[in-house]
């Protein structure tokens, strides 16, 4: 089923606009797919990790691209232990965008989990720091586009 919700956003390090759809589903398209994001929880508070690069310096959710022959799941919990330094569990698919930003379209996986364990926090190239929030705290410290970042929330808050 489609949100009816398409959101206007630039691409990291480009002036460019694509536009995002939403489909809430428990089923991912075949091909093309090729980032992996997740609303990971503990306790009703939101996990974050601080991303501080030279294309962005903001407080996100995990995730990332996925690697040669990695399903969107392998690929969300690699990059939850690279940038998070946790380990996760309980994880389900909410849904997926496609986006417009390539001239094929392209799929990112949203899921939804809960930690399992978190390890010693290492600063690193991924993240430099971990947190938990709750989400207006959160959304106020996000530096995206905080109408997307809330109807992700929104979407996995009541996860079944």
């Amino acid at each position: 089923m489609l949100y009816n919700k398409r959101f206007k956003i630039t691409s990291e390090g480009d002036s460019a606009f694509c536009y995002l759809k939403f489909f809430r589903s428990d089923k991912l398209p075949r091909k093309n797919v090729t980032s992996a994001s997740a609303i990971i929880f503990r306790e009703n508070k939101i996990l974050a990790v601080y991303i501080d690069n030279e294309k962005r310096k903001t407080w996100d959710v995990p995730g990332g691209h996925l690697e040669n022959n990695e399903s969107p799941k392998e690929a969300l919990k690699r990059e939850v232990c690279e940038e998070a330094r946790a380990s996760i569990k309980n994880i389900k698919l909410s849904g997926y965008f496609e986006s417009n930003a390539h001239e094929e379209k392209s799929y990112i996986a949203i899921f939804t989990a809960d930690i399992k364990k978190l390890y010693s926090f290492k600063s690193s190239y991924e993240s430099t720091d971990r947190d938990f929030f709750l989400t207006t705290k959160f959304i106020k410290k996000y530096n995206g586009n905080k109408s997307l970042m809330k109807f992700l929330i929104q979407i996995t808050k009541n996860r079944v």
